[in-house]
């Protein structure tokens, strides 16, 4: 419980940080609105480094709404994970990443920054020359136009709504107007799967079990329980284990809790390109709320998505998915409490919404979506 204390007052802590930059950015802005690019030559668009590749994905329909602007140019830590549109310019750093963005924007480009963190605020606070002219996704609710300091409220609880109402502003700046039909999420790239490779000469089953933060973890145990009792219903089933290579000890973990039946672990084997071709050829997709989930959803495989206190409305899009997630289990009342209460629960040792998630439960909703699959 001390950790715990301690860990709330970092964490108020860090929000009044973030609180305080956003106010001094927006008054900044107010005072000096940056000079609007006279002719726009394209768009650039940086990724801050604190989100990960499901957040990518989920702003892909931004990019596409981008296109009549000129030539996309993503900034990124991330691999180039798309088909289109544009160019991802990968850099390995904060630094390079902040430089490349500098240098495209000061050739004339505006900017659009999705979600920023603490360190983004302060990126945008300290830019030379003053704060690039484009728009700023402040947080979950609101974004800020810094060519004319017009701060704005994003209708819609999906993590889209807000990098479709971003686009919507870059493209007012520049003459155009949105379309009646938004698009959808551009497809994720895929590519060959390693020479060598034995995957199970059977239907596969794909699980994606790990997540970054804790509050997104499904119990280990329960994942083995869960492939237990898909080979018993449906013996003719193969299963497959995705994610990097940190978390491959994972993997064996839930493997050896299956007894004999034969699970590949595959984490940490793949390129994300190959990963994405598997999910596709896979008949069914088990994650927790992670990138791999949003992999799955882009290719439109059948997925059962394990929710606990992040909220799937945010998340979740198309058809093709079933919801494991029972927010009755949080013993205070809250979920889903991401990301209001941020990376704090108010669980100090155990998330309850996601422990006491069944994988009886789990399990009857993957076999309906096998049903349509096989």
């Amino acid at each position: 419980m001390r950790d715990y204390a301690r860990y709330r007052v970092l964490l108020t802590a860090k929000q009044l940080l973030t609180a305080g930059l956003r106010s001094a950015l927006r008054v900044g802005v107010m005072r000096r609105p940056s000079p609007r690019p006279e002719t726009v030559t394209g768009s650039v668009v940086l990724l801050d480094r604190c989100l990960g590749l499901g957040d990518a994905l989920m702003i892909s329909p931004a990019l596409r709404l981008l296109e009549p602007l000129g030539p996309v140019t993503v900034v990124t830590a991330l691999p180039p994970l798309l088909d289109r549109p544009g160019e991802w310019l990968r850099c390995d750093s904060w630094g390079e990443m902040t430089t490349a963005a500098d240098r495209l924007a000061a050739a004339g480009r505006l900017l659009l920054v999705p979600r920023l963190g603490v360190r983004g605020l302060l990126t945008l606070l300290s830019w030379r020359g003053g704060v690039p002219a484009g728009i700023v996704w402040l947080d979950p609710r609101t974004w800020l136009d810094t060519s004319t300091g017009r701060h704005c409220a994003i209708v819609g609880r999906h993590y889209t709504d807000g990098a479709l109402a971003c686009a919507g502003a870059l493209l007012g700046q520049a003459g155009h107007s949105l379309p009646e039909v938004l698009p959808g999420r551009i497809p994720p790239r895929r590519g060959d799967l390693p020479a060598g490779l034995e995957l199970p000469k059977r239907p596969m089953v794909a699980l994606a079990p790990w997540a970054t933060s804790r509050i997104r973890r499904w119990p280990l145990d329960h994942w083995s329980a869960l492939i237990r009792r898909l080979a018993a219903a449906r013996p003719e089933l193969g299963f497959v284990l995705l994610g990097s290579a940190d978390e491959r000890r994972f993997g064996a973990e839930i493997a050896a809790g299956t007894g004999e039946i034969p699970v590949l672990n595959l984490m940490g084997r793949l390129p994300l390109a190959g990963t994405t071709t598997l999910i596709a050829g896979s008949a069914l997709l088990v994650a927790c709320d992670n990138g791999l989930m949003h992999l799955g959803l882009g290719t439109g495989t059948p997925l059962v998505a394990v929710f606990g206190s992040t909220d799937p409305a945010a998340r979740l899009c198309g058809t093709a998915w079933r919801l494991a997630c029972d927010p009755s289990l949080c013993p205070h009342g809250l979920a889903p409490c991401y990301p209001d209460l941020h990376r704090d629960p108010s669980c100090p040792t155990a998330i309850e919404c996601l422990a006491g998630l069944a994988p009886e439960r789990v399990a009857g909703l993957a076999l309906e979506l096998l049903e349509t699959s096989l």
